[in-house]
């Protein structure tokens, strides 16, 4: 083998690379856009209202209904703007970010009802004391 086709062979290898990468981003990017352009307006709507909730509470002196409406806006964002459509991004298969993003969301949503409270308990609110007209615990 000549040097020229050696030289040919990695300029061949080179372009490959770099082609196969720009093809990755831009499925990644492709598929965090399609999530987004499918569900961007009803999250949105859903972070507005969260927010709307938070202030109409603080202005009638709910403080504490207030930023519990606010953290849920904060949670909704987080999971829903900026895991899922990453994870839509890094997985190129919808079945394999969905699966993914449910084993990461479900099970801290267990760790996050032990969240609530303790941040709660910082601005001086046990929200572990109100009870449900049932008598459950809230």
């Amino acid at each position: 083998m000549s040097y020229y086709d050696e030289e040919g062979d990695h300029q061949m290898e080179v372009w490959l690379d770099q082609y196969l990468e720009n093809e990755l981003e831009r499925l990644s990017k492709e598929a965090a856009f399609n999530f987004l352009a499918h569900n961007g307006d009803a999250i949105e709507a859903r972070v507005r209202q969260c927010l709307a909730d938070a202030n109409a509470l603080r202005d009638i002196g709910f403080a504490a209904a207030s930023l519990v409406s606010a953290v849920v806006g904060i949670e909704v964002t987080i999971r829903f703007f900026l895991l899922q459509p990453l994870l839509q991004g890094a997985f190129l298969s919808r079945e394999w970010a969905a699966l993914l993003t449910q084993r990461i969301i479900r099970p801290r949503s267990a760790e996050d009802r032990d969240l609530l409270p303790a941040i709660l308990r910082n601005w001086g609110v046990d929200i572990t004391r109100f009870t449900l007209p049932s008598g459950e615990q809230l």
